[in-house]
Parts: C-alpha cells; sequence; structure tokens
C-alpha cells in the first residue's frame, strides 16, 4: 500500500504494512491486531486510533462519534486518567506537532474507513477511567462517504490542561504508610526469591512505576513472559485487604503493558503480610489469583 486514500477502507493488516511494514503482525492479538490507540514506531509520539462504533471493553461501553462538523468524541482506554503520560501527550499535542490518524467503522467484521489526521480540541477535566476528547478531523468532508459515521454527541469541558496545571502523578500506594517492618519483608523476599519461586534468571525492580504512574513494591522479572507483581503490608487486616485490591489492580495494569491477557498465568500477585490475614481478605485473594506468603 504506497498512499492513504482518504475515506477509502483498509483492513488492520493493511494499515499495520502502511505504518510499521517490519513487524510481526497476528490478527485480533497483540498491538495492531487488537488495540485502539496504536503508537506508530520510529516516530515521536504518532498514534493510529482504531474506533468501532459501540465497542466494549469488560463493563465498559465506548461512547464515540462524529458531528456534522467534523468534531470527533473520543475516549481513552478504561484505565487511563489524567495524569498518565499517553493521555498528557495527547492533550499536548499540538504543541508537539504529533500526527494522530483515525480510521473508523461502523460495526464490528468490517474494514475500516480513513478518515485523516486528527488536531486535539479538548477533554473534560472531570472525567477519567476513561478520559473524554474532542478531535477535530483536519480534512473533514460531510458527503456520502463520511455521513453514516454522523452521530449525535454530547459536548465536554473545553478547558485544557498543559504540563504546568497537571497535579503531581497520584500513586495507589499513598494512603498506606510504609514501616520498618515493611522494609524486612521486602529485604528478605530479595534474599529469599524462592519463596515466591522466582529462581534462576529472574531480575528485580523496587518501587516499580507503571504507565498510569501508580506504584507496585517489588517486581520480578523472569524468564519468557513470567513476571512476579509483589505487594507487603506488615499492618493491621484492613489493611492487608486494600493492599491485596491494589496487587490485583497493577496485575490488570501489566497485563495491559505487556500486551498480555488479564488472565494470563504467566504474570502473578504476591500478597506478604507478617499477621494473619482476616477472611474477608482470604476470600478475597482466593478468587482474583492473589498469593499469599505470610511470614
Amino acid at each position: 500500500m504506497k498512499n492513504l486514500n482518504l475515506y477509502e477502507k483498509y483492513n488492520r493488516k493493511e494499515i499495520h504494512d502502511y505504518f510499521d511494514p517490519n513487524s510481526k503482525f497476528t490478527p485480533n492479538a497483540g498491538t495492531w491486531g487488537l488495540q485502539g490507540p496504536v503508537y506508530i514506531p520510529n516516530t515521536n509520539h504518532d498514534y493510529v486510533f482504531f474506533v468501532t462504533y459501540g465497542q466494549t471493553q469488560g463493563n465498559h461501553i465506548f461512547q464515540e462519534a462524529i458531528n456534522k462538523e467534523g468534531i470527533l468524541n473520543w475516549q481513552s482506554q478504561p484505565r487511563q486518567h489524567l495524569n498518565e503520560k499517553r493521555v498528557l501527550r495527547w492533550i499536548n499535542q499540538n504543541n508537539y506537532n504529533d500526527n494522530i490518524y483515525l480510521f473508523i467503522r461502523e460495526k464490528k467484521g468490517i474494514p475500516y474507513t480513513y478518515m485523516g489526521k486528527l488536531n486535539y480540541l479538548s477533554h473534560d477535566n472531570f472525567k477519567e477511567y476513561p478520559v473524554w476528547f474532542q478531535f477535530k478531523l483536519k480534512n473533514w468532508d460531510y458527503n456520502a462517504a463520511t455521513k453514516n459515521f454522523v452521530r449525535n454527541s454530547t459536548n465536554i469541558a473545553t478547558n485544557k490542561l498543559s504540563f504546568d496545571t497537571v497535579p503531581k502523578k497520584r500513586k495507589v500506594t499513598e494512603n498506606y504508610v510504609k514501616k520498618p517492618s515493611d522494609n524486612h519483608l521486602l529485604n528478605m523476599i530479595i534474599e529469599n526469591p524462592h519463596l515466591i519461586d522466582a529462581g534462576e534468571g529472574y531480575r528485580y525492580e523496587i518501587n516499580y512505576v507503571f504507565d498510569t504512574g501508580d506504584e507496585a513494591d517489588l517486581i520480578f522479572f523472569g524468564p519468557g513472559r513470567e513476571i512476579k507483581i509483589v505487594i507487603f503490608c506488615s499492618d493491621e487486616n484492613e489493611v492487608a485487604y486494600i493492599q491485596a485490591v491494589k496487587c490485583k489492580l497493577f496485575k490488570f495494569q501489566m497485563c495491559y503493558e505487556k500486551e498480555e491477557e488479564e488472565t494470563s498465568e504467566f504474570i502473578q500477585c504476591y500478597l506478604i503480610t507478617k499477621k494473619n490475614i482476616n477472611k474477608n481478605t482470604q476470600n478475597f485473594c482466593n478468587k482474583h489469583d492473589v498469593n499469599i506468603l505470610t511470614v
């Protein structure tokens, strides 16, 4: 495919072959075969946005639409918030002259129509998980090729953020203050990784920061695709429950970053505690595959 032609139809493989021909394409899997926003390799921060009307992810239904004026209401991924680095880059797109290419379709199972490039207009300062955006189509023409994509849409707040006005990153671990006993647990696991079946070939990273800005206590990266997320808690039972929930959420974030299914057996969660946990925490961990180690 030599050129992209406005309002022509393309499947995902054709789009992949145009933007990233040197990488492998797997239908219905991986970055180009599955994701909505796709970073274009070897560019500064250029992206392709794939939009399917009525698309769902988990319990979230995307409410995306183009109006007659060529304004696209678009939502980020459900786990993205206003401080996430990709979101901030999209908010400041016009400052960096990043390119965003829009491909849209009316339903699953049909090719996408190329709608051209997008320019950031605004976002809602109060909506996140997902973040709500408005973009302007640069070469919009309301005609027979585009009218089928026009939908009624709701305006969003037009106040803009800049890097200077964005609040500091929020970390979901901020409501639990680490204690010397937690550091003791941390050192014990690092010195005895066999306790969580992290053997030879694993490397570890303390205070691992996810793309969302959230921070995990300790992560072991093993050979191949194996990852072990470790959270510590030497506090009371109620706090242990919260830490267990965070550990499970961190798995979701890691699966997203590594392009794994949320049920991936390669990414495992561990809650390390010095006290016996209560029944609620035990039930949660059993239900959501959070491994418990009491030492």
